[in-house]
């Protein structure tokens, strides 16, 4: 057990993160900044649109996500094409 009492959630990297490790293990040194993001950015795109889901064993996540239901406004019939809506953010500090 971690001091924390978890079971080992602080000492364990996620197999997301091992994944990510072995695959930029495997590519050659960035030499700029510019090389890694397109090295860090082409193994998101592999994982979330190529490869299938881990748990559900067919679609790939971005499928997953695309298919779940959005939130939306909770009453029928609210139109809100052509009129102003405002977006105020609540300050925490008030």
């Amino acid at each position: 057990m971690t001091p924390g009492g978890l079971v080992g959630t602080a000492t364990s990297a996620s197999p997301g993160c091992q994944t990510l490790k072995k695959y930029l293990a495997k590519q050659d040194p960035p030499a700029i900044i510019g090389q890694l993001q397109l090295q860090l950015d082409c193994h998101v795109a592999y994982c979330n649109e190529l490869r299938p889901h881990l748990g559900l064993k067919g679609p790939t996540p971005r499928e997953v996500f695309e298919a779940l239901t959005k939130a939306s406004p909770r009453w029928e019939g609210i139109e809100v094409e052509g009129r102003r809506v405002r977006h105020d953010k609540i300050d925490p500090s008030s």
